[in-house]
């Protein structure tokens, strides 16, 4: 299944960030993160953290090499989420994360909708499904059916695991209201 996951959903995102940036001529100034579940020649399996910078390019602009680092994340691996994340070298050299996005192992990536971005950020500043509802003009009852959903989507158990969630995957800080 991870093999589906890499190449169904991370790599067209590699190359589709690859391909973009290669136009500007600015692909040196990208970092790539991604995990991965893999099988060791025992048979047992980890979680790996595959970082990856390109570092020379070719008259076009597309990357000829990059430095790759593989990484045994097992211990600090939680869930069952693959995860793909792009950095952008911002001006004081220090790498911005600008993109990212999650697979679950089985190959259904969830995804929140705006709306229920707006709902975990709100659920985030402390806000009551009551005080969220007058916010979004929506009822308390369309509040809670949305974390409801986010909840199952998501696999956590309740809203407080949600918040986490989403404030690791940087769901929240990537939101702008």
């Amino acid at each position: 299944m991870q093999k589906e996951v890499f190449d169904n959903e991370i790599l067209p995102l590699l190359f589709k960030y690859y391909h973009l940036y290669s136009q500007k001529r600015k692909v040196t100034e990208l970092k790539f993160g991604f995990t991965l579940k893999m099988r060791r020649s025992d048979g047992n399996h980890i979680w790996t953290l595959f970082e990856m910078r390109p570092f020379k390019v070719n008259s076009k602009g597309q990357p000829i090499h990059s430095i790759l680092s593989i990484s045994d994340i097992s211990l600090l691996k939680k869930d069952e989420v693959n995860e793909f994340i792009v950095y952008k070298k911002s001006e004081t050299g220090l790498f911005k994360k600008i993109f990212s996005s999650n697979f679950s192992s089985t190959g259904a990536s969830y995804k929140f909708s705006k709306r229920e971005l707006e709902i975990i950020s709100l659920l985030a500043e402390g806000k009551t499904s009551k005080k969220i509802g007058e916010i979004l003009n929506l009822s308390v009852h369309t509040v809670s059916t949305h974390r409801k959903n986010m909840i199952e989507k998501s696999s956590v158990q309740n809203t407080t695991e949600l918040i986490k969630l989403a404030t690791i995957r940087g769901l929240i800080e990537n939101y702008k209201r």
